[in-house]
């Protein structure tokens, strides 16, 4: 389906309109010159997407989320639930980029979807946490999954990474795995105060005791980590005092199996304890 602005928000002015006045089914036809887009069309989109219902009398009246939409004051906020509730029901295809990473998914749609996505604030940089939280959720609800504790212990190492990195540096890395996650790595710093030269940063997180937790490294990780000419992973075990463990590709190395015959590895398990915290 295609998606614009206006549609968003002539959607939410129908919304606000239902709210506050008695209106029917019958009664769009007046607002043919109000809305940005064709009134019957902002109204099979709301009562769609479970908004707006009618009942028997074909009077219009707000669902539950649709007052949860109404009531919110923030013009942004609206827009993503609005684009979360599309996304949900309608599964458009260009919701399928969205486990890409946003910065590939912004590339890739068209100039109205991006458009909707820049006006929710969702490609803000550096990301807020609810925008990072909106395309967790938006990208596993394409997955097909609910929830993930991985993937939200993930994130969590991830910005320990990013505090980490930036008070070591004192400048702002760049949260790489929110713009795209084909690039291979996690975090884009550099290697000093004094020397801007990009470090890449792959990031682990355990909520386990640093003896008892692991992690998976692919191939593409490591083949990532090769290629870089500055690389490094960073282990976090999480809690309240985080531990951490900042390790080299070649401190690394030791613990990547090695393809033999035609047979060759996609990923590795690797226990935290191998290497030293700080």
């Amino acid at each position: 389906m295609t998606l614009s602005v206006g549609q968003l928000h002539s959607a939410k002015q129908l919304l606000d309109w239902v709210s506050n006045n008695r209106l029917a089914k019958s009664d769009m036809s007046l607002f043919t010159n109000v809305l940005v887009c064709p009134a019957i069309d902002v109204l099979n989109l709301s009562t769609r997407c479970g908004w707006v219902e009618v009942d028997l009398d074909g009077i219009l009246k707000l669902s539950d989320r649709g007052l949860d939409i109404h009531m919110t004051g923030n013009f942004q906020v609206s827009l993503r639930m609005q684009m979360q509730d599309i996304i949900s029901r309608e599964q458009p295809s260009w919701s399928k980029l969205f486990p890409k990473g946003r910065k590939e998914t912004a590339h890739f749609v068209d100039a109205d979807v991006r458009q909707c996505l820049d006006e929710a604030g969702l490609l803000l940089s550096p990301p807020s946490d609810d925008v990072v939280a909106w395309w967790d959720e938006m990208a596993g609800l394409v997955r097909g999954i609910k929830s993930s504790v991985l993937s939200q212990t993930g994130r969590e190492g991830e910005r320990l990474s990013l505090a980490y990195e930036e008070q070591r540096t004192g400048m702002q890395p760049i949260w790489q795995s929110i713009e795209s996650n084909l690039s291979g790595f996690d975090v884009l710093s550099c290697l000093s105060n004094a020397d801007s030269t990009p470090l890449q940063i792959e990031v682990k997180a355990s909520i386990n005791s640093w003896n008892d937790a692991y992690f998976h490294l692919t191939a593409n990780e490591w083949e990532s980590a090769n290629l870089a000419r500055n690389h490094r992973f960073h282990l976090w075990v999480l809690g309240e005092k985080p531990k951490l463990a900042v390790v080299t590709v070649a401190q690394m190395e030791n613990h990547i199996p090695s393809n033999n015959s035609r047979g060759k590895w996609e990923i590795v398990k690797i226990p935290f304890s191998e290497f030293e915290s700080s």
